[in-house]
């Protein structure tokens, strides 16, 4: 998919391709994930405090790879909001192979905000922002030791990035040629009704 800005964008799905029937009094939902990841960096999470500015909310976001069925890597951005969890990603090194796991949480938080009037009524409005994160819940104990032959290599995290770039550019120039053209007229028979109210 190619954001607002011409830059192709990349989101983690959540699907399943088997069906398990299941009673009533077994159904426990939940979403939940583990991958061996190739931890990159760790930044502080940011939120919001009540002027607007952003500020650490105590969580720590994980970045790094993963690999699919296929072997394809693609970039992840977990999180983890347990303090002890922040302690020890905080203090990994670069370049850590690991397997995490955890769960997915969609947390919704409405906002309201009213504007007093004159006189009548106060002008309300409200509106819900969804944040859907990835939030790990444990890692192994050892790490893997990446680098080494038979686990993961810098050579094949290497080539599997430029693979990657050379699909994101392949989507890329699909997408640009199914774009219509700026010389090109968008709408080709214009209505010509009039309204009269």
């Amino acid at each position: 998919m190619i954001g607002i800005q011409g830059e192709l964008v990349s989101t983690l799905r959540n699907f399943n391709g088997f069906i398990n029937f299941i009673s009533l009094g077994e159904l426990k939902p939940q979403a939940t994930f583990q991958a061996d990841m190739l931890i990159t960096s760790t930044i502080d999470d940011m939120g919001k405090d009540e002027n607007g500015d952003f500020i650490p909310n105590g969580a720590l976001k994980v970045k790094g790879h993963i690999f699919d069925f296929a072997n394809r890597i693609m970039p992840v951005e977990f999180l983890v909001e347990n303090e002890a969890g922040v302690n020890y990603f905080r203090d990994l090194e670069p370049n850590t192979f690991t397997k995490v796991w955890g769960k997915q949480v969609t947390q919704s938080e409405t906002i309201r905000k009213v504007e007093e009037s004159a006189f009548g009524d106060d002008k309300v409005v409200e509106f819900t922002n969804n944040r859907r994160k990835f939030v790990i819940t444990g890692t192994n104990k050892e790490a893997y030791m990446f680098g080494e032959e038979g686990i993961l290599t810098v050579q094949e995290v290497q080539d599997a990035i430029a693979n990657r770039n050379v699909y994101l550019a392949d989507k890329k120039a699909q997408s640009e040629n199914n774009a219509p053209a700026a010389s090109e007229p968008v709408v080709s028979n214009p209505s010509t009704a009039t309204f009269t109210f």
